[in-house]
This record gives structure tokens, sequence and C-alpha cells, in this order.
């Protein structure tokens, strides 16, 4: 049999036999569960990154240790750490 018979009769079983079809439908599912799962991503991500960034306004900013820095009367004053 000559290779363009073997193709030819290769072309016939693929459309004729469902496996074909099967193979089609899965790859569809595939793909729409891929899209779902993106869209899903990015919803979470744009919801937790908000909520981030929220906690992080929410949080005071960032000062000196409370044992190096003193208030009084409304002055900060810096004091040395006394040594033993």
């Amino acid at each position: 049999m000559s290779k363009m018979l073997k193709m030819r009769n290769m072309v016939r079983r693929f459309a004729t036999g469902e496996s074909g079809a099967t193979m089609v439908e899965y790859a569809i599912m595939v793909s729409l569960i891929a899209v779902v799962a993106v869209a899903a991503v990015r919803v979470v991500g744009t919801k937790t990154s908000a909520a981030f960034i929220a906690v992080g306004d929410a949080l005071p900013s960032a000062s000196a240790p409370p044992s190096r820095q003193t208030l009084t009367g409304g002055a900060a004053q810096i004091s040395t750490p006394v040594s033993p």
C-alpha cells in the first residue's frame, strides 16, 4: 500500500470514529475551565491586593524604637542607653 492510501485511511478512520469528536469536546471543556480559572485568579488577586493596601494604610508609619526615644513636653529627645 502506498503512503497516500495509508494517510487517506487514517483520515477516514479519524473522521468516522468518535475518538476525534471526544477529543475536541475535551479540548473545549479544558479551554473553558482555563478561562474561568484565569478570570477567578484575576478577581481574587485584585481583591487581595486591595485588602493588603487597606491594611498597609491602616498601619502607623515606622518610627524609632521606643527604647531609643522618649517624649517629654511634646518634644522628642534621644536618650543614650546606660551600660552596666
